[in-house]
Formats: structure tokens, sequence, C-alpha cells
């Protein structure tokens, strides 16, 4: 696999030719990063390190720096090479500069690194009031909200240590597990818990779930794929050679992954397709009721929650004491600090209607799917006829449509989510187009619709029986939608290209069918797959070991952006080439889902126990009123029979 990935990576060809220098210019320019060694500066307790982010500027006409913003000016696969990072150990090569009285450093690392930018390209410097200064240690300013997660942790810990150990010793005494503490206690079972995670689907479950193997294999390719995707954006932020990741732009594989940001409608559109389809067959045994919309609120806000919250409040705390580096304040620090101050949008699933924090970047999904699965779940209560669904789900799609054209028009965004080098050394939070296009619920309503608008039509023609050999005489078309997913994605490649911005008809009309397009060709595939059209997909998403990892993409979602940061965080710089992306991609997937197990096992499996034991108690509850009302009922036929026999 790891010789495939290489040749795919170098066979890709070349896009479009963008602004270049010739090697000569491009030497003359100064480096976008340079960092002094970081532990060789910590000699002694008082020695000073600190990184800096500064514009470069020029008393006189300079065409050097004339250069550098032409250069610059191509801001959708080039760095701002007026705007560097260094990382400076004050103490021992701005001696001459520092003075231990003075609190402000700004004016000593300006007259420090003006000093070598004047004598080398006769440029000066100014520092930014956001630098970053460490001594030896990195103080760990431990308050009462780092105690009070870690007391929830060792809690949690002492659950699954206390229910394993309980587990073990009564295992088959099936007349304690009576007792409510002892229920609880099997909820934090790690036996039970891993063979929930590694066994097969239930035997008694309709044979028409079964037929969804492959929901799987699409959760775990694209989880993967989403890690990937989220390594190459911490990579890109500081490399050693800028050059070769502005030159990899133009590769048209590395164009694919960077336009497949449309990736994440496949999550969207499965989470309304299982919500839609999975009560459509719970209703045939139970009247549809305005009492289950609460039930689908509640039970998903239980399920999500609790690993969430955690996560989220690990990042607040003790995420951020992990490793420190020289680019600990552009990683780490500021996504604790707005972690602290946001993580009630985030519990609220509002936070991707909040622009301006780095708190969990990646949740603005959490936020946005749990919105339109409400949504989906409050029209598909509200819409009980074959009429009402049809004309809800085309107005939605409409609606969404016009969302998503409407954002793009007025305010003047880009049709599609450029990951262009300035937007992710931001981590996205300052782009326009991912805070009003990107993130929102209501843009990204099409593809919750694809989803709904599937299950309802699996449902039926399952009911009503297809043909299946008519469908698989479809099958040479059907092999061509994973090209044409490629293409969908490369098709945004014109907004890396050395012209002029596309016209705003252009931005609407990519705006309007890039994620529908998307999204149809995953719904497509998986109806194939449902309705056995071709072996070619089948055979890869149903593969039973993909049941795992799917399993696992909720937990591993959650956690690998702190696994990334804290890795990216540890590294001075970094030479890139693409067995180096590579090599940190397969790292990352790994340690990720390493991280996720362990957070399915002490907390999402044991929390969604405790919600499935509740609920069943419940259920049980609610069956005997029902059986001892009916015991006081007349029974009509037991006195139509009597009469008989009299």
């Amino acid at each position: 696999m790891f010789a495939v990935l290489s040749a795919l990576f170098f066979i890709g060809g070349s896009g479009a030719v963008i602004y270049n220098l010739e090697d000569s210019d491009y030497a003359r320019m100064p480096p976008i990063v340079q960092l002094d060694p970081y532990d060789a500066c910590f000699r002694d307790p008082d020695d000073l390190y600190c990184t800096a982010r500064l514009v470069l500027v020029s008393d006189e006409p300079s065409p050097l720096l004339s250069m550098i913003k032409e250069y610059s000016a191509h801001k959708s696969t080039h760095y701002n090479y007026t705007e560097l990072y260094r990382g400076v150990c004050v103490t021992q090569n701005c001696k001459q500069f520092h003075d231990k009285t003075t609190e402000n450093l700004t004016l000593t690392l300006e007259a420090c690194l003006n000093e070598s930018f004047y004598s080398n390209y006769e440029l000066k410097t100014r520092v930014f009031d956001d630098y970053d200064c460490t001594k030896r240690e990195r103080s760990m300013k431990l308050d009462d909200v780092h105690w009070y997660v870690a007391a929830v942790c060792v809690l949690i810990l002492c659950a699954n240590i206390v229910g394993s150990l309980y587990d073990f010793s009564f295992r088959g005494r099936k007349k304690t597990e009576d007792s409510a503490i002892l229920r609880f206690l099997n909820c934090f079972s790690l036996r039970r818990n891993w063979k929930k995670l590694v066994g097969p689907a239930s035997e008694d479950r309709d044979p028409r779930l079964q037929k969804l193997q492959c929901i799987h294999g699409i959760r775990a390719l694209t989880m993967g794929l989403v890690i990937s995707g989220h390594t190459f954006l911490i990579l890109i932020v500081l490399p050693e050679n800028p050059k070769f990741m502005e030159e990899m732009y133009m590769n048209n594989i590395i164009r694919i992954i960077v336009n497949g940001t449309g990736i994440m409608q496949t999550f969207l559109l499965v989470s309304s397709f299982l919500l839609v389809y999975t009560s459509l067959i719970n209703m045939e045994k139970k009247q549809l009721s305005w009492t289950m919309l609460p039930k689908y609120i509640i039970m998903r806000w239980l399920r999500l929650t609790p690993a969430y919250a955690l996560v989220v409040a690990l990042t607040a705390t003790w995420f951020g004491r992990i490793t420190t580096g020289p680019l600990y304040k552009k990683l780490i620090a500021d996504e604790v600090t707005d972690c602290r101050s946001s993580w009630w949008q985030n519990i609220l699933y509002i936070n991707n209607y909040a622009d301006n924090s780095e708190c969990m970047v990646q949740s603005w999904y959490l936020g946005a799917d749990t919105q339109l699965y409400y949504l989906a779940a409050f029209v598909f209560v509200t819409c009980r006829t074959n009429r009402s669904r049809k004309i809800a789900v085309t107005l939605m799609f409409v609606l969404g449509t016009i969302f998503a054209t409407g954002h793009t028009y007025f305010q003047q965004l880009n049709g599609v989510l450029v990951v262009s080098p300035s937007v992710v050394l931001k981590m996205f939070i300052k782009d326009p187009t991912f805070n009003h296009l990107y993130k929102r619920g209501h843009t990204n309503l099409t593809g919750c619709t694809i989803g709904m608008a599937m299950a309802y039509f699996v449902y039926h023609w399952q009911k009503k029986g297809v043909n299946k050999k008519k469908l698989q005489s479809y099958r040479f078309l059907y092999w061509t939608l994973f090209p044409v997913g490629c293409l969908i994605c490369l098709s945004g490649s014109m907004y890396y290209d050395d012209a002029p911005p596309p016209p705003p008809y252009v931005n609407v009309l990519f705006a309007a069918l890039h994620k529908p397009l998307f999204g149809a060709m995953v719904a497509s595939v998986i109806i194939g797959v449902i309705f056995e059209v071709d072996d070619l997909y089948r055979s890869i998403l149903e593969w039973p070991g993909w049941t795992v990892p799917s399993r696992l993409t909720y937990s591993t979602y959650l956690v690998h952006i702190a696994f990334i940061r804290n890795y990216g965080c540890m590294q001075t710089t970094l030479r890139m080439s693409y067995l180096v992306l590579i090599r940190v991609g397969l790292l990352t997937v790994v340690a990720s889902y390493a991280l996720g197990l362990t957070m399915f096992m002490l907390v999402e499996s044991p929390f969604a126990n405790l919600v499935t034991e509740y609920t069943k108690k419940k259920a049980i509850r609610e069956s005997g009123k029902e059986n001892g009302s009916a015991k006081h009922m007349p029974n009509k036929e037991n006195k139509k029979v009597s009469k008989k026999e009299l």
C-alpha cells in the first residue's frame, strides 16, 4: 500500500502554470520561517525563547519588497512572504538588545531582527504583539478547572476498572444483574465493550438492515481521508521548504485532495439516511406520533455529548500540557484559550454559527450535523404521507441551494473552500467562505436532503421489489461513479490557477452544484451496493474489516486534531516531500485510531450503554403499564368464544 500511494503521488500530472520565480530570485527572499534550536536555547533557568510573527517593511523604495509582494499576491497557492515567523533565542542571539528589566520585548525583538534583516536584505521588520516567550519550562498554571477535569477522568477510569473486575468475577450470574448499581457497572465492562466493538451485527435484526454493511466501508474510508487531509493542513503551516508545498498544488492528485472538502457531505448524508430509513422500518411495528420528536432530540444529545464534552474539557486543560515547542502558541495555546471561553457553544451544538474561535475547529461538523438531524427528524414526524414527504424534501433541497448561492453571491464568496496557505495559517477562522458557506447548517442542507430522499427511495423500492437484472444493465455507468467523484473534486482546480478570480456566476454555480453532485455520487454508490448492481464497489465497501474502524469513527474524529496539533508543536521545522507526507499521514491515521479506541472503550461505549439501559428499562415499564391496563379491559374475542361454548 505504501508503494502504491507513493506511485500515485509521483505520477500525478501537472495542472495550470502559476506565477513563479527563478530559483535565483526566490533565494533572494527571506525564508518564511526560521527557528533557532529550541532545546539548545535553555542552558540556564533565565534563558528566554520567543516566537514572533513579523511583517516586512522598508523606509525607502525596495525592488526586493515589491517582488515579494507581487509573488505573495497569488494567495491561492503562495505563502505570504511579507509576513514571516521567527523563533529567537533571545538570551543567546540578542544579548546586546535584551534588557531583563523590560517586560515588553517588542522593541528587543525588532532591534535584534532588524540588524540581520537590513544587513542581508536591506529591509526592516515590525513585530506583532502576539509573540510568545517562554523559559526553560513553560509555566504549568494549573487552576481548579484542571483538577475538576482530572477528577472526572479518574472517576470514569475507576468506573471502567470496577465494572471490568465485577464482570470478570461474576460473569454468568444473572441473578446479580437485577440491581441498578450492578447494571451500571456492566455498562463500563471493558470485556463487554470490546465484544460490542468487534462483534458482528445482531442476527435478529431486520434483514434489510443487514444490507447496510457498506455504510461501515463508507465511514471508515471517509474518516481515513479526513484525517490525512487534516494532517496535510498542519504540515503546510510552517514547512522548511515552502516552495515545495506551493509547487505541490499543481499536482492533479493533490488538487483532488485539497478540493475534496465536500467529502464531509458523506457523513451528513449517511446520518440523515440512517435516521429516516431505520425509522421507517421501526414504524412498521410502532405507530408514528409526535412524542417521537423529543425522543429523537434527547437521544441524539445523550449519544454524542459525553465523549464530546470530555474532549472539549481536555482540550481546554490537559491537552495543552502534553508538549511544548516554538509553535506552541500558534498550534495549541490559542485553541486552549478559545475552548475556555466558548465551550458552551460546542455543548449546545451551535459552534458552527460562532466565528473567530479555534476551539476544536473540526467540530463545526458536529454542530451542522446535529442541527440537520433535528430538522430531518421534525420533517419525518410531520410529513406522514408520500405526497407531503415529496413536497418537504423538494422544498428542503431548493432552500439549501438558495441558501448556498445567496451567501456566495451577496457576500462575494468562493464557490468552494479554497485550502490556500494563507487560510490554513489562520486555521480557517478568518476565511469568509469557511465561516459563511462551508460550516453553517443551512448551507449544508442539500446533503441532508439527499440522504432523506435516498432513505425513502430505498425503503419503497425494497417493499415494492426491484428487478436487479434491470439495474445490473447499468453497471458500466455505475463503474464511472468513482472517476466522476474525482472529477467533481478536480473541477475546483480553477481556484488555484494563475488567472483572474472567477466571475460571480461561476462562484454561484459551484456553490449550487458542488456539494449536491458529490452527495448524489455517494448516494448512488450506496444504492448500487444495497441492490447489488455490481460486485466491484460492493466487494470493497462490504469488507468485514471496515466494521471496527467504522465504529471508532466518532471517537477518532473527536481526538485526531489533538494529536495532530501536538505532533506539529513538537516539530521545529520539517522538510517536506511526498514520502514525508505519506509517512506522517499514515502515522497520524494509526495514532488517531489508537486514541479513538481508548476514547471508545472508556467513554463513548459505556455512556451509550447507560442510555440504552435507561431506555430499555423505561420501555419495560411502559409495556408493563400497557399490559396492566389490558388486564382490566374486556376481551371481546373471549366473550364471543365463551358464548359459542355455552
